[in-house]
């Protein structure tokens, strides 16, 4: 039989308010976006559902991998376990979340989680994971998507035009304009995308919503066949 020599973990941040810039991108949600601020949330902050997530994830982890397995100690050891985490809030605040599920506290600390403490390279332009959004392949992959939205991306959204259509009347703007008045939009994907994580966070807190499930799972997967596309489109990039 084999022997377990090593664990590469990988997760996604827990559920979240949505990025500030949605209520320059979809006004007509506004509403709904003050409704974290409610609930203790910061914009972009995890939920305290997410938290829970990210503490399930750990809890998991602790009884895969130090309970049933022995393989990690009870409490944290540097010499066994290294966690690190992409350069925003909302990773390493998930990071420290899952940490908190994995480990007891100590002598004198056993009524409490061990707080693990998570890496991150600040270095511009990269960081610990390696994106290539932020790395040395920008140059590259800013070509590889240019040459998607002049072709796979711009089929895609005159297909889909009645979506766009619908999802603008829900934000009392054209989102065809996105680009023109909010920071940090690369294409009209990016706003349906930053759109559709208010619509599924709100859903996850249980807000009441002013739209249909059938209006977000469709703007929902444009704005994904675009994210994965741009990112994904060429047998280099998916290698």
């Amino acid at each position: 039989s084999a022997d377990l020599k090593s664990v590469w973990f990988v997760s996604r941040h827990g559920s979240r308010a949505p990025d500030p810039v949605v209520t320059m991108v979809c006004p007509g949600l506004t509403s709904v976006v003050k409704k974290f601020s409610s609930i203790g949330v910061s914009p972009s902050g995890v939920t305290g559902n997410g938290l829970r997530e990210m503490y399930s994830v750990g809890t998991f982890a602790r009884e895969r991998y130090i309970l049933e397995a022995g393989f990690l100690s009870e409490t944290w050891d540097p010499r066994e376990i290294y966690m690190d985490a992409a350069s925003e809030p909302r990773t390493i605040q998930s990071g420290s979340t899952m940490g908190q599920g994995m480990f007891a506290g100590p002598a004198h600390f056993e009524s409490y989680r061990e707080p693990v403490p998570i890496f991150v390279n600040a270095t511009y332009g990269m960081d610990n994971l390696g994106e290539t959004r932020k790395a040395g392949c920008a140059l590259r992959l800013a070509r590889d998507k240019q040459r998607w939205d002049e072709t796979h991306g711009a089929a895609l959204w005159k297909k889909k035009e009645a979506i766009v259509h619908s999802l603008s009347q829900l934000c009392k703007v054209d989102l065809r304009l996105a680009l023109d008045y909010s920071d940090g939009m690369d294409n009209l994907g990016d706003a349906i995308k930053d759109v559709t994580d208010l619509m599924m966070f709100a859903d996850r807190e249980g807000f009441a919503a002013p739209w249909n499930m059938t209006l977000y799972e469709d703007a929902r997967a444009i704005a994904l066949e675009q994210l994965y596309g741009r990112l994904f489109g060429t047998p280099q990039q998916r290698t």
